[in-house]
C-alpha cells in the first residue's frame, strides 16, 4: 500500500532508538584523546554526544592573505571582478585556475564541487566554483556556494585558495553594460565517458555566467572501462592529465580524433590553459554550513519539535525518503522524536507519517520559499538531518549518502541505509 510507511524503516528506527537508550549503560566512555573512527553501520559500538548538537565550526584564525580573494597583493587574484573575467585581467599571470559546470540537483552538484576542488589540488590550480543553478520548480535560481557553506572555513581548513565565479566576473555589471558573453575553450569529457552521448553535457551554469564555450572532445582513455556503455566514470588522474602541457599538446595534435566545437558565435578555441575547464566532473571517482543557515535551521527545528528558545533541543532521528521509493510496507513500531524529510507529494503517504507520531518540517506553513527562495527547503532539510544523533536514509540516494556521512562524522551518530523496491529488499 502506497499510503503506509515501509516496515524496513520502522525496524531501523526501533533499532536506533534502542541503541540511544542503551548507550549510557552499555558503552563505557572513550578515553580522553582517543578516537572512534570505526564505521558505525556494521554492528560496531555506537557512541552519541551527551550534549545538544553544536555546529561543527571550530574557532579558526583569520584567513591568511594568500588565501583571501580580496587581498589583491598576496591572494589568488590581482583585482576585483569586472564585466569580463579577462578584462583588466583580475586573474594573476603566475596562477592557473580550474572550473567546471553544475548540471544536476543540489546534492550531486555539491559532490561535483568536491571533485572540482580535489582535482584543482592535485593539478596545483585554484578552483573557481560556479553557483548552484539547478532547475527548482521550473525556475533557474542561482545561489552562490558561499551562501550555503562557510567558504573562509573551508579555505583555512584545506589551506588552499578557493574562488567563486562572482570573485572573477561581475555578471550584474555585464548585464548593465549589455556585454557579450566571454568565449572560453573547455574539455568535453562527457562524450568520452558516455559512449552514447552526442554532445557535451549541457546545463545552466554557462549561460548564467555569461560564457560561450568551445568544447574539445577529451580522449577515450579517460573512461574507466573503455567501450562499456554502462560505465560513465573516470579516475581523477586520467582527467588531471589534461591539465598538463605534454598531454594537452598530444591530444590537440590529433584534431580528427578530438574535434573542437565552435562557440555560438562560430569561433573555435582550444581548451584554455589558464582557466582550465571541464563540462562535467560528477562522474570522477571538509565543508560546513554557514552560521546564518545553522541558526535559521535551528529555528525551524525548534518550531517542528515545539521547543521554546532557551531550552535544549532533545536528541532526534531523521529519515530521508525520496519520492516514490517505497510502495509495499506495513505499520509496526512507534518511535518518538523522529523527523521525516523527503519530496514525496502523496498526501496520504504523509498522513501515515503523522499517524505514527513522526514529524515533518512544514515548509508551506513556514513560507520558506516565499521568504527565502526555492533553494531553501532542500538546504534546511539537509542541515536538520546533519544535526540528528541518528539517521536512516534510502539506498542509491546521494542526498541520503551525504546526510549519513555528516551524522556519523560530525555527531558520532548511528546511521543506517535502507534498500527499497520490495517488502523484503533489505532483509539480511
Amino acid at each position: 500500500m502506497r499510503n503506509t510507511l515501509p516496515a524496513l524503516l520502522l525496524v531501523s528506527i526501533s533499532f536506533l532508538t534502542a541503541c540511544i537508550i542503551w548507550r549510557d549503560a552499555a558503552v563505557p566512555p572513550l578515553p580522553v584523546g582517543a578516537s572512534n573512527d570505526t564505521p558505525l553501520d556494521h554492528g560496531d559500538r555506537l557512541d552519541f554526544p551527551p550534549s545538544p548538537y553544536v555546529p561543527p565550526i571550530p574557532a579558526l584564525p583569520k584567513v591568511p592573505p594568500h588565501l583571501n580573494p580580496l587581498d589583491y597583493e598576496h591572494g589568488p587574484l590581482r583585482g576585483p571582478p569586472t564585466a569580463h573575467f579577462r578584462e583588466e585581467d583580475s586573474l594573476r599571470d603566475d596562477t592557473k585556475y580550474l572550473t567546471s559546470w553544475l548540471v544536476a540537483g543540489f546534492t550531486n552538484d555539491y559532490m561535483t564541487i568536491g571533485n572540482m576542488i580535489y582535482l584543482a589540488m592535485i593539478t596545483s590550480r585554484v578552483p573557481v566554483i560556479p553557483p548552484f543553478t539547478s532547475e527548482i520548480g521550473g525556475d533557474r535560481v542561482p545561489i552562490p556556494f558561499s551562501d550555503i557553506f562557510d567558504l573562509p572555513y573551508l579555505r583555512t581548513t584545506l589551506g588552499i585558495p578557493i574562488l567563486e565565479w562572482q570573485d572573477v566576473k561581475d555578471n550584474r555589471l555585464a548585464e548593465e553594460l549589455d556585454a557579450p558573453p566571454d568565449e572560453l575553450g573547455c574539455w568535453n569529457v562527457w562524450q568520452a565517458q558516455n559512449i552514447i552521448a552526442d554532445a557535451p553535457r549541457g546545463g545552466f551554469s554557462t549561460s548564467t555566467l555569461g560564457l560561450d564555450i568551445s568544447y574539445t572532445r577529451a580522449p577515450d582513455w579517460i573512461k574507466l572501462i573503455p567501450g562499456f556503455q554502462h560505465d560513465l566514470h573516470s579516475t581523477f588522474w586520467s582527467v588531471a592529465r589534461l591539465a598538463f602541457p605534454e598531454t594537452r599538446n598530444e591530444v590537440l595534435a590529433q584534431p580528427a580524433a578530438h574535434p573542437t566545437l565552435p562557440t555560438q558565435s562560430g569561433n573555435q578555441h582550444p581548451p584554455d590553459d589558464q582557466m582550465l575547464c571541464y563540462d562535467i566532473l560528477y562522474y570522477v571517482v571538509g565543508a560546513v554550513f554557514t552560521q546564518r543557515l545553522e541558526e535559521l535551521a535551528e529555528g525551524y527545528l525548534r518550531r517542528t519539535l515545539n521547543v521554546p528558545d532557551g531550552q535544549e533541543i532533545p536528541p532526534y532521528i531523521t529519515i530521508h525518503a525520496r519520492r516514490g521509493d517505497f510502495a509495499d510496507c506495513k505499520r509496526g513500531i512507534e518511535v518518538t522524536r523522529v523527523i521525516m524529510t523527503g519530496n514525496e507529494r502523496d498526501p496520504n503517504w504523509w498522513n501515515s507519517v503523522y499517524e505514527l507520531g513522526w514529524l515533518q518540517v512544514d515548509h508551506d506553513k513556514e513560507r520558506t520559499v516565499e521568504l527565502y527562495g526555492k533553494w531553501y527547503p532542500v538546504i534546511l532539510d539537509a542541515i536538520i538531518q546533519s544535526r540528528g544523533i541518528g539517521f536512516v536514509g534510502t539506498d542509491r540516494s546521494t542526498f541520503s549518502s551525504l546526510a549519513r556521512r555528516r551524522v556519523a562524522e560530525w555527531n558520532n551518530g548511528a546511521v543506517r541505509t535502507v534498500k527499497w523496491g520490495t517488502l523484503d529488499s533489505d532483509r539480511h
